[in-house]
């Protein structure tokens, strides 16, 4: 959680476009940990001349800078919000941040300004995560404490943007108590679980734009590799749709949830991302292409049964018994031509060899 908070402030400050020098003097040199400690390190009251003071001018990228000097007011006044709505919050009794929250406007307005400025593309409404997606993820990466979130709550923003399913129960004439269906998305092919694979593949690197160990968290090329492989893999296999979707989903949960173990031990999402395939691609290049029992049924001919030729002396109409169709003409017996397992015939006039449950 302390690191979690530390890369907070280094985005905060970056938000603000502090330099670098700047960022990592706060952190390393002062050792803030924290939003609140770059707030409380000044007071309220002069903030404006002691950030000069203690801060800006303490760092030689900064120093004598009119320009450095707003920005690192803005940063404190941004900080200041964010340590008072925490502090609302607490008194309310609320969690001061729900995994699931949209991120606040300016938060994410700046990520998406940087994605598509590093990555030059901008995403369209189907592919660009939902806003409470984005959130669970930026948290997520911000703690590094990932989790596996199953394809069905993968939504893009498209998704979310639907009408969705209401109901409301009226408890009196003046207390009306509304419930929101949440609705799932529906996963029913490798295709669909594959776009839900990429919308997740794009939130990674939108919110996984800051550096760690001096390499991208979570770069783009990466992310977006991983389902690719995946729709190439599943393409070249002969499973069935339901059989298939299965396989993919299993697969992917298990490659997602060692990711997730390794970016809690410190690796980044990218490099976790590229490591976790490495141990698991044994295990999805050997999909299986039939089931056992589909292979049997697809090389073993169909069992035929034995049939005896006459009962009592009399030929059994073989027309009748494999519905060729007799019309009587033929003087043979229209009797069931099964033989036995104890070597007698079935003889039943209520059925032919076709429908025989001897067979």
């Amino acid at each position: 959680m302390a690191k979690a908070k530390v890369e907070a402030l280094r985005r905060m400050l970056q938000e603000a476009r502090l330099p670098e020098e700047f960022a990592n003097h706060c952190i390393t040199t002062l050792k803030m940990e924290s939003i609140e400690d770059y707030v409380n390190i000044v007071t309220v009251k002069d903030y404006e001349t002691e950030l000069k003071v203690v801060l800006t001018d303490q760092c030689a990228a900064t120093k004598d800078s009119a320009l450095m000097l707003a920005r690192a007011r803005s940063a404190w006044r941004a900080g200041r919000t964010i340590v008072l709505r925490n502090e609302h919050k607490r008194q309310q009794g609320e969690p001061v941040e729900d995994m699931d929250c949209a991120l606040e406007q300016s938060t994410q307005e700046s990520l998406m300004a940087q994605f598509e400025a590093t990555y030059q593309i901008s995403l369209d409404i189907h592919w660009m995560p939902a806003d409470t997606l984005l959130g669970r993820v930026f948290r997520e990466c911000q703690r590094l404490m990932p989790t596996v979130i199953p394809a069905t709550k993968i939504r893009s923003l498209y998704w979310a943007a639907k009408p969705r399913n209401e109901k409301a129960v009226v408890l009196s004439d003046q207390v009306k108590l509304q419930l929101d269906k949440d609705e799932q998305m529906p996963v029913k092919s490798v295709l669909e679980y594959y776009r839900c694979l990429r919308i997740l593949g794009h939130a990674y690197a939108i919110v996984g734009q800051h550096k760690s160990t001096d390499v991208v968290f979570a770069p783009l090329s990466i992310n977006l590799k991983y389902p690719d492989t995946v729709l190439r893999i599943a393409s070249s296999s002969s499973l069935g749709p339901s059989d298939l979707l299965n396989f993919v989903r299993q697969k992917d949960e298990s490659t997602r949830a060692r990711l997730v173990e390794l970016v809690r031990q410190g690796y980044p999402q990218g490099e976790a991302l590229n490591k976790a395939w490495a141990e698991f691609e044994l295990h999805w290049i050997t999909a299986p292409s039939k089931r056992p029992a589909e292979e049997a049924n697809a090389t073993s001919p169909e069992k035929r049964p034995r049939t005896g030729r006459e009962v009592n002396g009399m030929e059994l109409c073989k027309k009748w018994n494999d519905n060729r169709g007799c019309d009587g003409t033929c003087g043979k017996l229209d009797a069931c031509d099964v033989m036995l397992s104890d070597g007698r015939i079935c003889a039943s006039k209520k059925h032919n060899r076709m429908t025989c449950p001897h067979r």
